[in-house]
């Protein structure tokens, strides 16, 4: 059980939908998925192991396909979502296992942080690693990221200072909408705290989170408002503050 009391940065919620999510239908999880999401806002997802959620966070960012429905990144359509495109439209996603698809990690803390934007540090292409490497120690000093160097194999740190690397990637890509699936899973309370205190700081710069989390009592630490995912379908919505024992006996609850 968490038993912090996290005094996070307000985030300034405007009245702005950055993602919409209008009937979408991924069978077998999912039947009729409808959600908004507003600049500056942190939105959690709860529901039980099985539920759907991580199903639901490939088909937005294009990793798995879904049948019916229509996804609105700030204020256009798109039709079917690729994965490489939706990258480039400011959308971040973490992965629910970092290690099978979240790291290489036999690379460096570097390399790993750049995957995704390699043009940013690229010069003909050609490289720019000492581009590279001072982006990196920015990335690791924001996202408190303990390593020897930059240089270090990611596959040697802790599981919480993964993690960071793993969400400092969007950081450093610039990404406004971070879809985050299970990002403190594995991780020690410590990063934990560390992790809650980035996602706040990212929602006070205006950028907008999707967080997942099978930890309920960590939803409203962090989270600004709460969709419970049951039956396929968006059943309740919680705003902050909300009580765990009424979310938890929400979720468990079978209709």
């Amino acid at each position: 059980m968490i038993t912090l009391i996290l005094r996070w940065l307000p985030s300034e919620i405007v009245d702005q939908a950055v993602l919409e999510v209008r009937a979408l239908r991924h069978k077998p999880k999912l039947e009729d998925i409808s959600f908004t999401l507003r600049r500056g806002e942190v939105l959690g997802i709860a529901g039980l192991l099985g539920a759907g959620r991580s199903e639901l966070l490939k088909a937005i960012v294009g990793l798995e396909t879904y049948e019916q429905g229509e996804i609105v990144i700030n204020g256009e359509k798109i039709t079917r979502p690729d994965y490489g495109d939706m990258l480039k439209r400011g959308i971040g996603y973490t992965p629910e296992n970092r290690k099978e698809a979240g790291i290489i990690p036999w690379l460096g803390v570097d390399e790993n942080t750049v995957l995704t934007n390699r043009q940013k540090i690229s010069a003909n292409g050609v490289l720019q690693w000492s581009t590279i490497r001072r982006l990196t120690e920015e990335v690791m000093q924001r996202m408190t990221v303990k390593a020897a160097s930059s240089e270090t194999p990611i596959g040697t740190l802790s599981g919480g200072n993964q993690q960071k690397v793993v969400i400092g990637r969007w950081v450093y890509a610039a990404s406004q909408i971070l879809l985050l699936d299970e990002p403190t899973r594995g991780v020690d309370i410590e990063a934990k705290q560390q992790i809650y205190r980035i996602v706040r700081e990212l929602a006070a710069e205006g950028k907008s989170v999707v967080f997942i989390s099978s930890e309920v009592e960590e939803l409203p630490l962090v989270c600004d408002r709460i969709l419970l995912l049951q039956h396929g379908t968006f059943s309740q919505e919680f705003h902050s503050p909300v009580n765990v024992d009424e979310l938890m006996s929400a979720i468990l609850s079978v209709h």
